[in-house]
């Protein structure tokens, strides 16, 4: 089980992340534990090599020592430092104007960021 999260990632760095996902391709099913390297970080986005299917879009994504990085969209080829990429939690945060509730009860903010422009567009 992967739980989580713990704060929130405010890095630029090569970290290594985990997701939970539920996609098998052509169904959903009971979900799986999956890891990548996160190498492409920006202010809004970020990207990274690892595994991912079909019906894992969506699937929450925390750093291995358990900070939300954010959620997992899009299969990407090409042009990043990864094959998967999603919006980074601080973003969320900012949009949603609401804190992340961490695994123990409390909250925890997004923070700022430095790593510049966006990845997804």
């Amino acid at each position: 089980m992967i739980g989580g999260p713990n704060g929130v990632y405010t890095g630029c760095g090569p970290t290594p992340v985990l997701h939970f996902g539920h996609g098998y391709g052509v169904v959903v099913a009971q979900g799986k534990p999956e890891a990548g390297i996160a190498a492409d970080w920006s202010d809004d986005a970020y990207a990274w090599a690892g595994f991912g299917l079909p019906g894992d879009s969506g699937s929450p994504v925390i750093t291995a020592t358990g900070q939300a990085a954010g959620n997992f969209t899009h299969l990407v080829v090409g042009g990043f430092a990864g094959n998967l990429a999603g919006m980074r939690a601080t973003r969320m945060i900012e949009v949603a104007g609401l804190p992340i509730v961490n695994a123990n009860g409390s909250t925890a903010g997004g923070g700022s960021t430095s790593c510049g422009g966006g990845l997804l567009g």
